[in-house]
């Protein structure tokens, strides 16, 4: 028997929310009435505790040693200079005020590092990013590459999916994201296109010479 405890403390409110029937904050109990509420019914779940159980055997089970050197063996298989690219891509995140890019975390994935790669073997004249999120990748991209238009793609604030997903949740959870998202995607060679991406091709128009497509985390299937 898994004792569901210690989840449920965690979820709990730490500000004396007061719950109602439906499972949602009473407006007189904090004065927030839009903050996000945590639901409890995922917490009875066994598949719950078995998917955390999985995630915490692969991540100690991860190399991540060995994983650095793989991904060096292929960034050396396709002729680019890694190190070369680290220090150029420390610098254009020194000089927007981000930490270097090991210490960054977060959206600083390796893709990051194959961008600045690719900035010292091709200038590519225009760049599509589907899935802007708060614009962090779209303007890292225009300070890689000055000279090129990118259009970058993502949902409208009215759309259902982006309102209920990461932390969005409430008119205070939309506004953060949004006045992010603003702010790094104000460059004058980036577009915010606010739409589905499965009509991009009936929105932006044009050809692309570099895609990056980095939406659509919620289903199994990409088209």
């Amino acid at each position: 028997m898994i004792s569901c405890f210690p989840a449920v403390w965690w979820a709990l409110p730490r500000d004396g929310w007061a719950i109602d029937s439906t499972m949602q904050p009473k407006p007189e109990a904090n004065g927030q009435a839009d903050r996000p509420w945590r639901p409890l019914g995922r917490f009875g779940s066994p598949g719950y505790y078995w998917r955390k159980a999985r995630e915490w055997g692969f991540r100690l089970g991860y190399d991540r040693a060995r994983a650095a050197r793989i991904e060096a063996e292929k960034f050396a298989e396709l002729g680019f200079d890694r190190e070369r690219a680290l220090v150029e891509l420390d610098g254009i995140l020194r000089d927007a005020g981000k930490p270097p890019f090991r210490d960054a975390g977060g959206m600083a994935s390796v893709h990051w590092l194959l961008f600045a790669c690719l900035r010292n073997e091709w200038a590519p004249r225009r760049i599509l990013e589907i899935g802007t999120y708060d614009g962090e990748t779209a303007a890292l991209l225009s300070r890689l590459f000055p000279a090129s238009e990118i259009a970058t793609v993502d949902l409208p604030e009215s759309d259902p999916i982006l309102r209920q997903t990461y932390n969005r949740e409430g008119e205070a959870g939309i506004a953060k994201f949004l006045e992010a998202q603003v702010r790094n995607t104000s460059a004058a060679n980036i577009t915010l296109h606010k739409v589905n991406s499965f009509f991009v091709p009936m929105t932006v128009r044009g050809l692309f010479d570099l895609t990056w497509v980095d939406g659509g985390h919620l289903t199994a299937v990409q088209l």
